[in-house]
């Protein structure tokens, strides 16, 4: 068994738990709070640390990245999420 088949499990599990999650969120919410949610870009938000967070971890354990590429994808993001509020 390939070493890559249990990474995919688990991003295929994130992806599940990301779409749940916000399809949950705007399933419950009135319109004028999704409206919101998609204006304030909280949706995107919420995709980034739940998805591309955990597969740049991933990556760098399994050494598909160096740690320096890891360092300065998280740090980018880390700028997107804290600088948008």
């Amino acid at each position: 068994m390939s070493p890559l088949w249990p990474v995919l499990a688990v991003l295929g599990l994130l992806v599940v738990m990301t779409i749940s999650t916000v399809a949950f969120g705007t399933l419950f919410a009135s319109e004028q709070t999704v409206k919101t949610m998609i204006e304030g870009k909280i949706v995107s938000r919420a995709i980034v640390l739940f998805l591309v967070v955990p597969t740049i971890a991933i990556l760098c354990v399994q050494d598909r990245i160096s740690g320096e590429a890891a360092l300065a994808s998280l740090s980018a993001i880390a700028g997107y999420i804290l600088g948008s509020q």
